[in-house]
């Protein structure tokens, strides 16, 4: 696991990890001997390079636009293949809708900030 997050209600965990996935967890029944995600998205793994660190950076956010869910909020990730992506929990993670990138750098992300541009903050910083 190389990122955590909570999302707002406090009832979901997204665990960013190594292989290229984002895990998210209810945490109402985290108490059970093996847990199942309630959803699972995969980030694409980078041609070319030996070394992938896999999903480095998750944060929950308002969505907006195409990627608005029923919740308010979607899950943001950040990984080695370049992406920063947003996810909708309430809809199938192979949905063509799901997983849509915001942004794509030529190295793999590091870390990113998502604010609200009504509150005049930048809405992503890679």
């Amino acid at each position: 696991v190389s990122s955590a997050a909570f999302s707002p209600d406090g009832i979901l965990l997204a665990l960013g990890c190594s292989d290229n996935s984002t895990y998210v967890y209810d945490v109402r029944f985290l108490e059970e001997d093996a847990p199942t995600p309630v959803a699972r998205f995969r980030h694409d793994r980078k041609i070319g390079t030996e070394r992938s660190y896999g999903v480095t950076c998750v944060e929950w956010a308002p969505s907006r636009g195409l990627m608005s869910s029923q919740c308010g909020y979607g899950l943001y990730t950040g990984g080695s293949d370049g992406a920063v992506r947003v996810w909708r929990t309430d809809v199938a993670a192979e949905s063509p809708w799901n997983g849509l990138v915001i942004a794509q750098m030529d190295a793999g992300i590091g870390t990113f900030s998502i604010g609200d541009p009504c509150k005049g903050e930048k809405m992503l910083v890679v």
